[in-house]
């Protein structure tokens, strides 16, 4: 690793998507400077379309950046690697596999021992509480423990980098909770370096060390703010719910911002003047 420079670190980088063979070039993040220290856990949160889950594709070497540069240890991310895995929203199961088998899969395409990757398979699933499922099919799973059997395959693979876009946005409340808990107790006996994007600001400051807050599109670095809360965390805690209601109030404006874009509102036009229009463009569509 090179001397100074942090872990996985993002510098002046710029993506842009061309759109429908246009010469005009969509800006989907702008300028980004960050940096990340080993074992740590940073959360992304902002508007929708501000490029978070385009940093993780950058990070994870699935998208090129169009200007700057992302290094791994000091060296530079040019294409997709076992250090850096994606854990995302549907947890893309093998449904003809059991769920040992999905969790043994990418040790069994770098050619590791049949008995050995058995052994280590099964092993994660007791860290994620599956070992009594090993032999399910994925239709025969739930939502979160689908999400479950998706992390313990990416843990198993012994990543440098856990890329996690979103991974329990489509599960209901409680067993949303259920897998924060799991998923900070995982980090806290693994160490692994995770960055985390969210729209769900209560996550956001439930796990992270970290989190880092874009701005409306095109994305850039609006502020950092520091969790500086000991672990275990637990909810009810007074203190993050400080913590969210800061962030939320940062975000507020960058979420307007967006809404504004969208609906062609001036900077000066208020909250109640965006429904106001969208009242009267309803009612030239004859829907009111």
């Amino acid at each position: 690793m090179t001397l100074g420079v942090p872990f996985v670190y993002l510098q002046g980088v710029e993506k842009r998507f061309s759109v429908d063979s246009s010469a005009v070039a969509v800006v989907a993040l702008n300028g980004v400077d960050l940096g990340v220290q080993r074992g740590e856990f940073v959360c992304l949160v902002g508007p929708s379309g501000c490029g978070k889950s385009t940093l993780l594709n950058v990070v994870a070497g699935l998208e090129s950046t169009s200007a700057g540069q992302v290094l791994l240890e000091g060296e530079p991310i040019t294409e997709p690697g076992p250090d850096r895995l994606m854990v995302f929203q549907e947890a893309a199961l093998f449904p003809w596999l059991s769920v040992v088998q999905n969790v043994e899969f990418g040790l069994w395409s770098q050619g590791m021992d049949r008995r050995e990757r058995k052994k280590l398979a099964r092993e994660f699933l007791r860290i994620v509480n599956l070992s009594r499922f090993e032999n399910a099919l994925a239709h025969e799973l739930s939502g979160g423990m689908k999400q479950r059997v998706a992390i313990a395959r990416a843990l198993a693979m012994k990543p440098k980098v856990l890329l996690m876009d979103e991974p329990f946005a489509s599960l209901d409340a409680q067993t949303r909770d259920r897998l924060h808990e799991d998923l900070q107790n995982i980090w806290r006996a693994t160490g692994k370096t995770i960055l985390f994007v969210t729209h769900n600001v209560d996550e956001a400051v439930y796990l992270g060390d970290r989190v880092v807050i874009f701005t409306a599109h095109p994305g850039r670095i609006k502020r950092e703010v520091k969790i500086p809360l000991s672990r275990p965390r637990h909810k009810q805690d007074p203190a993050l719910a400080e913590m969210a209601r800061l962030i939320v109030d940062e975000l507020r404006e960058e979420v307007w911002e967006t809404e504004r874009e969208e609906l062609g509102l001036t900077e000066d036009e208020q909250n109640g003047e965006r429904w106001e229009l969208v009242r009267k463009r309803l009612e030239e569509l004859e829907f009111l």
